[in-house]
This record gives structure tokens, sequence and C-alpha cells, in this order.
């Protein structure tokens, strides 16, 4: 029988997208049959500490992502909609994944909060 795993999970840190605590998530999971479950919160890791700590403790594996919003299209800024941004998940495999992760949302609110974007630009995006 295959296994079913949720890559693609938001909890109450992505606001407008879902209601769930973090300590909800593995009382699903567990309730579905699911091994394990990836938390990947819109421009944010808020919830990954507590995600990392809860789904062990339940036998479960936790998988750390985040969804980022980002644009690629050449209209003005000022007049973007959320509808005109396009999202990617990320997951990390690994320590160094998480620290890319990391890097990743940093320059996410960078870009939103200190250049006066509200978007990230997919054309300067990378990870080193």
């Amino acid at each position: 029988m295959q296994q079913f795993v949720h890559l693609r999970t938001h909890s109450r840190f992505s606001v407008g997208a879902s209601t769930l605590t973090i300590k909800q998530i593995p009382k699903l999971c567990a309730a579905a049959g699911m091994t394990a479950c990836a938390l990947t919160d819109t421009n944010l890791m808020s919830g990954c500490a507590e995600f990392s700590d809860v789904m062990p403790s339940n036998k479960l594996q936790p998988i750390i992502g985040v969804e980022i919003s980002l644009n690629h299209h050449t209209a003005d800024p000022k007049i973007l909609r959320a509808s005109s941004l396009s999202k990617i998940v990320l997951l990390a495999q690994n320590h160094t994944g998480y620290l890319n992760l990391c890097h990743s949302v940093v320059f996410e609110i960078v870009s939103k909060y200190c250049i006066s974007d509200s978007f990230v630009d997919y054309d300067g995006y990378s990870i080193s």
C-alpha cells in the first residue's frame, strides 16, 4: 500500500490560509495514517521549531518547508495583487537545505520591507 504525505500544509501562521495550530497537525496526520508531513507556511517559518518538536514526539517525520510568493511579471509592483504572484514550495532535505530556506525567507522579508517591494523579484532570487 502506498503512503500519502502532505507536502503543502499551512498552519495558523499562514494568516487567511489555515486555522490549524501546530499541535493539531500531528493528530490529524496520525488519524489519516500518515508517517510524515511538511509544514509550508506562506513567506515565513515561524512554526518550524514547534513543528520539529511535536512531530517526532508523535512518532511522525517533520518536513520543514516554506511557500514563497514570487513575482516574475513585468507589471508595476504598485498595482500587483496576490492573484498575479506565483507561489513556489521549497522543502528542506537536510540541515543545509534548512539554512537555505532561512536565507530565502530573510531575502523575501528584506525585499518586502527594506527595499519597499511587496514581493520577491524572480530574477534576483538565488540561493548560493
